[in-house]
């Protein structure tokens, strides 16, 4: 054993510097009991502080709802004008198939005859009335106060997140409507005109 040690290390190994270290170790190990740790009372360490007080949680708490508040309302508030915008582009391509079919000879009764039925980001289908040519009754015309009938050539129109339309502007059904006015000139909520 003392080759392979002196082998290992570079320098040769002291042993007369270990010897009282194996006699102590030996001298432990046969007074082991005598060594053997005596159940004497424990002494206590004073506790660290871990984890949150009831009122640390509460702020935390508190400043996550508000936090998540302000971030839920900004984002129904990006959804709304998101599907605000795709109404109006929608709206807009519908009333370009409107136009070039006018122009071929004549407005037709429905979108569906133009292949152009489709339904807004609340689920509702676009609401069309041809007036040109006598095709509405003046009932149904869209309306903003004076301006009998909104528009000359046709009302096209979503009816807006509460799915529920009257044919005048003003009407509480219809503030939501985003509707195309004036032959096109204006798009967008009716409230804004």
């Amino acid at each position: 054993m003392r080759r392979g040690l002196q082998f290992l290390s570079r320098e040769p190994i002291n042993w007369a510097v270990l010897k009282p270290l194996q006699q102590i170790q030996q001298h432990m190990m046969s007074n082991s009991s005598r060594f053997a740790r005596s159940p004497g009372p424990r002494c206590r360490l004073p506790r660290q502080q871990s984890g949150l007080s009831l009122i640390e949680l509460m702020l935390a708490v508190a400043i996550v709802s508000i936090l998540s508040g302000i971030a839920v309302s900004m984002y129904q508030g990006y959804v709304a004008e998101a599907r605000l915008n795709t109404v109006v582009r929608e709206l807009r391509t519908i009333a370009v198939i409107l136009d070039d079919a006018l122009r071929d000879g004549g407005l037709p009764d429905t979108l569906d005859q133009i292949g152009a039925a489709m339904d807004d980001p609340w689920g509702n289908p676009y609401q069309y009335l041809r007036i040109e040519g006598g095709g509405a009754p003046p009932g149904h015309r869209r309306k903003l106060y004076a301006e009998v009938p909104l528009n000359l050539d046709y009302d096209l129109y979503s009816m807006g997140p509460d799915g529920e339309s009257r044919a005048p502007l003003t009407a509480a059904q219809s503030r939501d409507d985003i509707v195309r006015a004036h032959q096109g000139d204006f798009y967008g909520p009716a409230e804004d005109l």
